[in-house]
Protein backbone atom coordinates (compact mmCIF):
# COMPACT_ATOMS: atom_id res chain seq x y z
CA UNK A 1 0.00 0.00 0.00
CA UNK A 2 1.25 2.99 -0.95
CA UNK A 3 1.15 5.84 2.26
CA UNK A 4 1.55 8.23 0.29
CA UNK A 5 -1.52 8.93 -1.03
CA UNK A 6 -3.19 8.81 2.35
CA UNK A 7 -4.56 12.24 3.76
CA UNK A 8 -2.02 13.68 6.30
CA UNK A 9 -5.37 14.09 9.05
CA UNK A 10 -6.17 10.04 8.57
CA UNK A 11 -2.63 9.43 9.28
CA UNK A 12 -2.41 11.16 12.39
CA UNK A 13 -6.06 10.36 13.97
CA UNK A 14 -4.88 6.14 13.57
CA UNK A 15 -1.71 7.11 15.24
CA UNK A 16 -2.85 9.16 17.92
CA UNK A 17 -2.84 7.51 21.26
CA UNK A 18 -0.48 4.67 19.94
CA UNK A 19 2.47 3.65 22.25
CA UNK A 20 5.79 4.28 21.17
CA UNK A 21 6.69 0.51 19.40
CA UNK A 22 10.57 -0.84 20.36
CA UNK A 23 12.26 -1.87 17.88
CA UNK A 24 14.54 -4.96 17.84
CA UNK A 25 18.06 -5.64 16.45
CA UNK A 26 20.02 -8.97 16.15
CA UNK A 27 22.97 -6.65 17.18
CA UNK A 28 21.09 -5.01 20.18
CA UNK A 29 19.54 -8.19 22.05
CA UNK A 30 18.18 -7.14 25.69
CA UNK A 31 18.56 -10.01 28.45
CA UNK A 32 17.99 -7.68 31.58
CA UNK A 33 14.88 -9.15 32.20
CA UNK A 34 16.59 -12.57 32.73
CA UNK A 35 19.18 -11.55 34.75
CA UNK A 36 17.32 -9.90 37.68
CA UNK A 37 18.28 -12.24 40.70
CA UNK A 38 20.83 -14.01 39.06
CA UNK A 39 23.48 -14.35 42.13
CA UNK A 40 20.53 -15.75 44.02
CA UNK A 41 19.13 -17.71 41.39
CA UNK A 42 22.58 -19.29 41.00
CA UNK A 43 21.92 -20.23 44.78
CA UNK A 44 19.08 -21.56 43.83
CA UNK A 45 20.12 -23.39 41.28
CA UNK A 46 22.92 -25.29 43.33
CA UNK A 47 20.36 -25.94 46.25
CA UNK A 48 18.57 -28.03 43.39
CA UNK A 49 21.48 -29.79 42.59
CA UNK A 50 21.93 -30.62 46.06
CA UNK A 51 19.10 -32.37 46.69
CA UNK A 52 19.14 -33.91 42.99
CA UNK A 53 22.61 -35.60 44.27
CA UNK A 54 21.13 -36.86 47.76
CA UNK A 55 18.75 -38.82 46.00
CA UNK A 56 21.91 -40.56 44.04
CA UNK A 57 21.62 -43.88 45.95
CA UNK A 58 17.44 -43.68 45.07
CA UNK A 59 18.70 -43.67 41.26
CA UNK A 60 20.93 -46.05 41.21
CA UNK A 61 18.91 -48.54 42.96
CA UNK A 62 15.98 -47.84 40.30
CA UNK A 63 18.39 -48.15 37.80
CA UNK A 64 19.42 -51.17 39.15
CA UNK A 65 15.95 -52.58 39.04
CA UNK A 66 15.14 -51.64 35.39
CA UNK A 67 18.49 -53.59 34.50
CA UNK A 68 17.30 -56.87 36.48
CA UNK A 69 13.62 -56.57 34.68
CA UNK A 70 15.09 -56.24 31.57
CA UNK A 71 17.51 -58.87 31.49
CA UNK A 72 20.59 -57.18 32.52
CA UNK A 73 21.47 -58.69 35.36
CA UNK A 74 24.77 -59.45 34.91
CA UNK A 75 25.88 -56.13 34.10
CA UNK A 76 26.89 -55.47 37.51
CA UNK A 77 30.92 -54.52 37.91
CA UNK A 78 32.84 -57.54 39.62
CA UNK A 79 35.97 -58.25 40.52
CA UNK A 80 38.00 -61.22 38.97
CA UNK A 81 40.54 -63.62 40.54
CA UNK A 82 43.44 -61.28 38.82
CA UNK A 83 41.81 -58.18 41.08
CA UNK A 84 40.31 -56.79 38.03
CA UNK A 85 37.14 -54.93 37.36
CA UNK A 86 34.79 -56.86 35.17
CA UNK A 87 31.01 -57.34 34.62
CA UNK A 88 30.03 -60.59 36.12
CA UNK A 89 28.60 -61.30 32.02
CA UNK A 90 32.61 -61.25 31.15
CA UNK A 91 34.31 -63.13 34.06
CA UNK A 92 31.30 -66.32 33.08
CA UNK A 93 32.33 -65.93 29.14
CA UNK A 94 36.30 -66.00 30.03
CA UNK A 95 35.80 -69.34 31.95
CA UNK A 96 34.42 -70.79 28.62
CA UNK A 97 30.92 -70.82 30.22
CA UNK A 98 27.88 -69.23 28.89
CA UNK A 99 26.03 -66.72 31.44
CA UNK A 100 22.32 -67.81 31.99
CA UNK A 101 19.37 -65.70 33.06
CA UNK A 102 16.12 -67.34 34.49
CA UNK A 103 14.06 -63.52 34.64
CA UNK A 104 11.52 -63.97 37.63
CA UNK A 105 11.51 -60.44 38.49
CA UNK A 106 10.06 -59.29 34.91
CA UNK A 107 7.16 -62.06 35.30
CA UNK A 108 6.20 -60.60 38.33
CA UNK A 109 6.09 -56.90 37.45
CA UNK A 110 4.47 -58.05 34.13
CA UNK A 111 2.05 -60.40 36.17
CA UNK A 112 0.73 -56.97 37.97
CA UNK A 113 0.89 -54.93 35.02
CA UNK A 114 -1.68 -57.75 33.80
CA UNK A 115 -4.02 -57.63 36.54
CA UNK A 116 -4.30 -53.99 36.18
CA UNK A 117 -5.13 -53.83 32.55
CA UNK A 118 -7.57 -57.02 32.86
CA UNK A 119 -9.10 -54.54 36.15
CA UNK A 120 -9.60 -51.44 34.36
CA UNK A 121 -11.71 -48.75 36.62
CA UNK A 122 -12.19 -45.16 35.81
CA UNK A 123 -12.43 -42.02 38.57
CA UNK A 124 -15.88 -40.32 39.07
CA UNK A 125 -16.74 -36.77 41.12
CA UNK A 126 -18.76 -38.08 43.85
CA UNK A 127 -21.50 -35.61 45.39
CA UNK A 128 -21.58 -35.76 49.23
CA UNK A 129 -24.97 -33.85 48.62
CA UNK A 130 -28.06 -34.70 46.94
CA UNK A 131 -28.57 -31.37 45.48
CA UNK A 132 -24.92 -31.51 43.84
CA UNK A 133 -25.53 -34.96 42.28
CA UNK A 134 -26.03 -33.24 39.15
CA UNK A 135 -22.88 -31.21 38.99
CA UNK A 136 -21.07 -34.62 39.62
CA UNK A 137 -22.45 -36.39 37.08
CA UNK A 138 -21.01 -33.33 34.71
CA UNK A 139 -17.75 -32.77 36.45
CA UNK A 140 -17.51 -36.90 35.88
CA UNK A 141 -17.72 -36.69 32.01
CA UNK A 142 -15.53 -33.53 32.13
CA UNK A 143 -12.51 -35.76 34.05
CA UNK A 144 -13.62 -38.34 31.74
CA UNK A 145 -12.93 -36.82 28.43
CA UNK A 146 -9.79 -34.83 29.97
CA UNK A 147 -8.34 -38.34 30.69
CA UNK A 148 -9.11 -40.11 27.32
CA UNK A 149 -7.87 -37.13 25.99
CA UNK A 150 -4.64 -37.51 27.69
CA UNK A 151 -4.86 -41.53 27.05
CA UNK A 152 -4.39 -42.14 30.90
CA UNK A 153 -4.66 -45.85 30.69
CA UNK A 154 -1.01 -46.06 29.08
CA UNK A 155 -0.22 -43.31 31.72
CA UNK A 156 -0.75 -45.01 34.60
CA UNK A 157 0.41 -48.30 33.24
CA UNK A 158 3.51 -46.77 33.10
CA UNK A 159 3.51 -44.70 36.21
CA UNK A 160 2.28 -48.06 37.79
CA UNK A 161 5.54 -50.17 36.35
CA UNK A 162 7.63 -47.27 37.69
CA UNK A 163 6.44 -47.90 41.04
CA UNK A 164 6.82 -51.04 40.87
CA UNK A 165 10.29 -51.03 40.01
CA UNK A 166 11.46 -48.16 42.34
CA UNK A 167 8.55 -47.19 45.27
CA UNK A 168 8.27 -43.42 43.62
CA UNK A 169 5.46 -42.12 40.82
CA UNK A 170 5.17 -38.32 39.66
CA UNK A 171 2.86 -37.00 37.53
CA UNK A 172 3.23 -33.06 36.34
CA UNK A 173 -0.91 -31.90 35.32
CA UNK A 174 -0.75 -28.71 34.12
CA UNK A 175 -2.87 -27.03 30.82
CA UNK A 176 -2.40 -27.40 27.39
CA UNK A 177 -3.44 -25.63 24.24
CA UNK A 178 -4.78 -28.99 21.99
CA UNK A 179 -4.48 -27.81 18.44
CA UNK A 180 -6.87 -30.42 16.78
CA UNK A 181 -9.34 -29.09 19.44
CA UNK A 182 -8.69 -26.11 19.57
CA UNK A 183 -9.10 -25.56 22.87
CA UNK A 184 -7.41 -25.50 26.18
CA UNK A 185 -7.54 -28.77 28.97
CA UNK A 186 -5.58 -30.69 31.39
CA UNK A 187 -2.36 -32.11 30.31
CA UNK A 188 -0.60 -35.05 31.98
CA UNK A 189 3.05 -35.56 32.42
CA UNK A 190 4.60 -38.91 33.96
CA UNK A 191 7.54 -37.43 35.25
CA UNK A 192 11.04 -40.11 35.42
CA UNK A 193 12.38 -40.31 38.50
CA UNK A 194 16.12 -39.58 37.19
CA UNK A 195 15.11 -36.00 36.45
CA UNK A 196 13.39 -35.10 39.52
CA UNK A 197 14.39 -33.63 42.52
CA UNK A 198 13.00 -32.37 46.27
CA UNK A 199 13.68 -32.20 49.31
CA UNK A 200 14.89 -35.93 50.97
CA UNK A 201 14.38 -35.84 54.39
CA UNK A 202 10.59 -36.59 53.68
CA UNK A 203 8.32 -38.29 56.58
CA UNK A 204 4.86 -37.83 55.17
CA UNK A 205 3.41 -40.23 52.84
CA UNK A 206 0.75 -37.54 51.91
CA UNK A 207 3.91 -35.55 50.57
CA UNK A 208 2.73 -32.24 53.24
CA UNK A 209 6.36 -31.80 54.16
CA UNK A 210 7.91 -31.68 50.38
CA UNK A 211 9.22 -27.70 50.62
CA UNK A 212 11.33 -27.85 47.81
CA UNK A 213 10.42 -30.03 44.33
CA UNK A 214 11.02 -30.00 40.74
CA UNK A 215 12.42 -31.34 37.55
CA UNK A 216 15.28 -31.20 35.24
CA UNK A 217 13.85 -30.64 32.11
CA UNK A 218 16.03 -31.72 28.64
CA UNK A 219 14.84 -30.06 25.17
CA UNK A 220 15.42 -27.86 22.07
CA UNK A 221 16.24 -24.64 22.43
CA UNK A 222 13.27 -23.94 19.79
CA UNK A 223 10.61 -25.65 22.03
CA UNK A 224 12.01 -23.39 24.98
CA UNK A 225 11.15 -20.04 22.93
CA UNK A 226 8.18 -21.58 22.00
CA UNK A 227 6.98 -22.36 25.13
CA UNK A 228 8.52 -18.71 27.43
CA UNK A 229 9.07 -16.21 24.58
CA UNK A 230 6.48 -13.71 24.36
CA UNK A 231 7.48 -11.41 21.59
CA UNK A 232 10.37 -10.82 19.56
CA UNK A 233 12.94 -9.60 22.06
CA UNK A 234 12.47 -12.46 24.26
CA UNK A 235 13.02 -14.77 21.06
CA UNK A 236 16.27 -13.27 20.81
CA UNK A 237 17.80 -12.89 24.02
CA UNK A 238 16.37 -16.52 24.53
CA UNK A 239 18.18 -17.61 21.71
CA UNK A 240 21.15 -15.94 23.07
CA UNK A 241 20.91 -17.21 26.53
CA UNK A 242 20.33 -20.66 25.58
CA UNK A 243 23.54 -22.39 23.71
CA UNK A 244 23.84 -25.82 23.10
CA UNK A 245 26.79 -28.19 23.07
CA UNK A 246 26.24 -28.62 19.45
CA UNK A 247 24.18 -26.70 17.17
CA UNK A 248 23.20 -30.12 15.28
CA UNK A 249 22.33 -33.50 16.31
CA UNK A 250 25.46 -36.18 17.17
CA UNK A 251 24.17 -39.56 17.77
CA UNK A 252 26.08 -41.80 19.74
CA UNK A 253 23.59 -43.32 21.60
CA UNK A 254 21.40 -46.68 20.98
CA UNK A 255 17.91 -44.87 20.49
CA UNK A 256 15.20 -47.27 22.45
CA UNK A 257 17.92 -48.50 24.64
CA UNK A 258 16.90 -47.29 28.35
CA UNK A 259 20.43 -45.74 28.35
CA UNK A 260 19.51 -42.23 27.89
CA UNK A 261 19.26 -41.53 31.27
CA UNK A 262 20.73 -44.54 33.26
CA UNK A 263 24.51 -41.91 33.43
CA UNK A 264 22.78 -38.73 33.86
CA UNK A 265 24.15 -35.94 35.04
CA UNK A 266 22.51 -32.32 36.34
CA UNK A 267 24.00 -30.04 33.94
CA UNK A 268 25.20 -32.07 30.89
CA UNK A 269 22.26 -32.71 28.59
CA UNK A 270 22.34 -36.48 27.32
CA UNK A 271 21.95 -35.05 23.57
CA UNK A 272 24.10 -32.59 22.60
CA UNK A 273 22.24 -30.36 20.99
CA UNK A 274 19.70 -30.27 23.93
CA UNK A 275 19.49 -28.05 26.61
CA UNK A 276 18.73 -28.43 29.74
CA UNK A 277 16.21 -25.83 32.05
CA UNK A 278 15.31 -26.43 35.82
CA UNK A 279 12.04 -25.94 36.68
CA UNK A 280 11.53 -25.67 40.46
CA UNK A 281 9.16 -25.18 43.16
CA UNK A 282 9.34 -23.36 46.40
CA UNK A 283 7.57 -23.15 49.60
CA UNK A 284 8.27 -19.88 50.86
CA UNK A 285 6.09 -17.97 53.75
CA UNK A 286 5.87 -13.92 54.16
CA UNK A 287 3.95 -10.99 55.97
CA UNK A 288 1.45 -9.38 53.95
CA UNK A 289 -1.43 -7.88 54.85
CA UNK A 290 -5.30 -8.88 54.17
CA UNK A 291 -7.67 -6.32 53.74
CA UNK A 292 -11.79 -7.23 54.02
CA UNK A 293 -13.55 -4.42 52.63
CA UNK A 294 -17.26 -4.61 53.98
CA UNK A 295 -19.02 -2.57 51.78
CA UNK A 296 -17.99 -4.11 48.68
CA UNK A 297 -17.28 -7.54 50.34
CA UNK A 298 -13.99 -7.92 48.59
CA UNK A 299 -11.31 -9.84 50.79
CA UNK A 300 -7.55 -8.82 49.01
CA UNK A 301 -3.98 -10.53 50.28
CA UNK A 302 -2.03 -7.64 49.50
CA UNK A 303 2.19 -8.59 48.52
CA UNK A 304 4.19 -6.43 50.63
CA UNK A 305 7.06 -4.29 48.81
CA UNK A 306 10.25 -6.40 50.70
CA UNK A 307 13.04 -6.60 48.18
CA UNK A 308 10.76 -5.82 45.80
CA UNK A 309 11.89 -2.01 43.82
CA UNK A 310 8.69 0.62 43.56
CA UNK A 311 6.48 -1.76 45.89
CA UNK A 312 4.80 -0.32 49.23
CA UNK A 313 6.27 -1.97 52.31
CA UNK A 314 3.74 -3.30 55.32
CA UNK A 315 3.74 0.17 57.04
CA UNK A 316 2.88 1.79 53.40
CA UNK A 317 0.19 -0.67 52.84
CA UNK A 318 -1.29 -0.06 56.47
CA UNK A 319 -1.10 3.98 56.54
CA UNK A 320 -2.80 3.68 53.32
CA UNK A 321 -5.99 1.65 54.44
CA UNK A 322 -5.81 4.49 57.79
CA UNK A 323 -5.71 6.71 55.35
CA UNK A 324 -9.01 5.77 53.47
CA UNK A 325 -10.92 4.67 56.66
CA UNK A 326 -10.15 8.22 57.94
CA UNK A 327 -11.86 9.43 54.69
CA UNK A 328 -14.49 7.13 54.62
CA UNK A 329 -15.52 7.66 57.89
CA UNK A 330 -16.24 11.55 57.35
CA UNK A 331 -17.94 10.89 54.27
CA UNK A 332 -20.56 8.68 55.83
CA UNK A 333 -20.60 11.06 58.65
CA UNK A 334 -21.66 13.39 56.55
CA UNK A 335 -23.92 11.52 55.09
CA UNK A 336 -26.02 10.58 58.25
CA UNK A 337 -24.56 7.10 59.40
CA UNK A 338 -24.25 6.55 62.76
CA UNK A 339 -21.08 5.99 64.84
CA UNK A 340 -21.74 2.16 64.90
CA UNK A 341 -22.69 1.95 61.63
CA UNK A 342 -19.60 4.25 60.49
CA UNK A 343 -17.62 1.88 62.42
CA UNK A 344 -18.70 -1.36 60.54
CA UNK A 345 -18.24 0.28 57.35
CA UNK A 346 -14.54 0.42 57.87
CA UNK A 347 -12.15 -1.47 56.16
CA UNK A 348 -10.15 -3.90 58.39
CA UNK A 349 -6.83 -5.08 57.81
CA UNK A 350 -4.68 -7.85 59.38
CA UNK A 351 -1.11 -8.83 58.91
CA UNK A 352 -0.66 -12.76 58.73
CA UNK A 353 2.38 -15.12 57.81
CA UNK A 354 1.36 -16.28 54.81
CA UNK A 355 2.70 -19.43 53.01
CA UNK A 356 3.07 -19.74 49.32
CA UNK A 357 4.41 -21.49 46.47
CA UNK A 358 6.36 -20.08 44.04
CA UNK A 359 7.87 -21.53 41.07
CA UNK A 360 11.00 -20.94 39.25
CA UNK A 361 12.47 -21.96 35.30
CA UNK A 362 16.58 -21.08 35.33
CA UNK A 363 19.11 -21.98 32.94
CA UNK A 364 22.24 -23.40 33.82
CA UNK A 365 23.94 -19.50 34.11
CA UNK A 366 21.25 -18.71 36.93
CA UNK A 367 19.03 -16.36 34.04
CA UNK A 368 15.38 -16.67 35.37
CA UNK A 369 12.81 -17.86 32.28
CA UNK A 370 10.08 -17.63 34.11
CA UNK A 371 8.53 -17.13 37.84
CA UNK A 372 6.02 -16.48 39.69
CA UNK A 373 3.47 -17.93 42.63
CA UNK A 374 1.01 -20.56 42.00
CA UNK A 375 -1.18 -20.00 39.25
CA UNK A 376 -3.31 -22.83 40.48
CA UNK A 377 -6.36 -22.52 42.47
CA UNK A 378 -4.89 -25.42 44.76
CA UNK A 379 -2.37 -23.15 45.34
CA UNK A 380 0.31 -25.18 45.50
CA UNK A 381 2.83 -27.22 42.87
CA UNK A 382 1.98 -28.66 39.79
CA UNK A 383 3.36 -32.54 41.06
CA UNK A 384 1.03 -35.05 42.54
CA UNK A 385 3.98 -37.35 44.13
CA UNK A 386 3.66 -40.90 46.04
CA UNK A 387 6.25 -42.49 48.03
CA UNK A 388 6.49 -46.05 49.50
CA UNK A 389 6.08 -47.19 52.32
CA UNK A 390 8.42 -44.17 53.55
CA UNK A 391 9.23 -46.31 56.50
CA UNK A 392 11.57 -44.22 58.47
CA UNK A 393 12.41 -42.20 54.81
CA UNK A 394 13.00 -45.24 53.11
CA UNK A 395 11.56 -45.50 49.65
CA UNK A 396 11.66 -48.69 47.46
CA UNK A 397 9.69 -50.75 44.84
CA UNK A 398 8.24 -54.22 44.98
CA UNK A 399 11.18 -55.72 42.78
CA UNK A 400 13.83 -54.47 45.69
CA UNK A 401 12.18 -57.62 47.71
CA UNK A 402 13.34 -59.93 45.23
CA UNK A 403 16.63 -58.93 43.78
CA UNK A 404 18.38 -61.50 46.00
CA UNK A 405 16.39 -64.01 45.01
CA UNK A 406 17.33 -63.53 41.50
CA UNK A 407 21.14 -64.04 41.85
CA UNK A 408 20.54 -67.06 43.83
CA UNK A 409 18.51 -68.38 41.07
CA UNK A 410 20.60 -67.11 38.55
CA UNK A 411 23.65 -68.41 40.35
CA UNK A 412 22.58 -71.75 41.29
CA UNK A 413 21.26 -72.15 37.56
CA UNK A 414 24.66 -71.40 36.04
CA UNK A 415 26.03 -73.96 38.53
CA UNK A 416 23.28 -76.84 37.55
CA UNK A 417 24.13 -76.57 34.04
CA UNK A 418 28.13 -76.49 34.47
CA UNK A 419 27.88 -79.21 36.22
CA UNK A 420 25.63 -81.36 34.20
CA UNK A 421 28.40 -80.48 31.01
CA UNK A 422 31.38 -81.59 32.75
CA UNK A 423 29.65 -84.62 33.99
CA UNK A 424 30.10 -87.72 32.44
CA UNK A 425 26.68 -88.29 30.72
CA UNK A 426 26.22 -91.81 29.02
CA UNK A 427 29.92 -92.89 28.46
CA UNK A 428 30.56 -96.46 27.97
CA UNK A 429 34.15 -97.55 28.70
CA UNK A 430 34.93 -100.82 27.21
CA UNK A 431 38.04 -103.26 27.75
CA UNK A 432 39.20 -104.03 24.43
CA UNK A 433 39.24 -107.39 24.57
CA UNK A 434 35.71 -107.65 25.26
CA UNK A 435 34.57 -106.58 21.49
CA UNK A 436 33.43 -109.72 20.19
CA UNK A 437 34.69 -110.90 16.97
CA UNK A 438 32.90 -109.16 14.07
CA UNK A 439 32.45 -106.15 15.90
CA UNK A 440 33.82 -102.89 15.81
CA UNK A 441 33.45 -100.41 18.73
CA UNK A 442 30.76 -98.27 17.01
CA UNK A 443 28.82 -101.64 16.48
CA UNK A 444 29.46 -102.92 19.98
CA UNK A 445 28.36 -98.85 21.18
CA UNK A 446 24.87 -99.31 19.21
CA UNK A 447 24.51 -102.43 20.34
CA UNK A 448 24.45 -101.58 23.75
CA UNK A 449 22.42 -98.67 23.77
CA UNK A 450 19.86 -100.18 22.10
CA UNK A 451 16.57 -101.49 23.95
CA UNK A 452 16.35 -105.53 23.82
CA UNK A 453 19.80 -105.34 22.45
CA UNK A 454 22.22 -108.62 22.62
CA UNK A 455 26.16 -108.51 22.91
CA UNK A 456 27.92 -111.98 22.31
CA UNK A 457 30.75 -112.11 24.98
CA UNK A 458 32.99 -115.23 25.11
CA UNK A 459 33.96 -116.23 29.37
CA UNK A 460 37.43 -116.91 30.02
CA UNK A 461 37.19 -120.89 31.56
Amino acid sequence: MDYTTIDIRRIRRRISGREIPTMYTVDNVDTTTYEIDQEENLKTLQLWQRYWEDLSDFRRRYIRNVDYNFNNQLDGIAIDNKGRRKTQKQIVREQGKTPVIINVVREMVRTILGQYRLNPSRSIVFARKEDDKVSGEMLTLALHAALDRNNFRELDAQMMEINVLSGFSCSRITDKFYDSEVETDAYITNINPCMMFFNGDVQDVRGDDICVIGEIIETTVDNVIATYAKNYNQLLALKKILQPISSEFIGGQKALSGNIHKHSDFLIPSVSSNVRIYYGWTKKNEFRVVRLDPIDGSREVIKAGIGRPNAESIDEIIFTIVSENTKRAEWLANNGFSPDDVQKSLIEWEVINYNFWEYKVLTQNGYCIASGESPFAHKSHPYTINLRPLINGKVAGLVDDIIDIQDIINQNFMMFKWMIEASAKGLLLVPEDTIPDGMDLSDFAEEWGRVGGVVKIQLKP
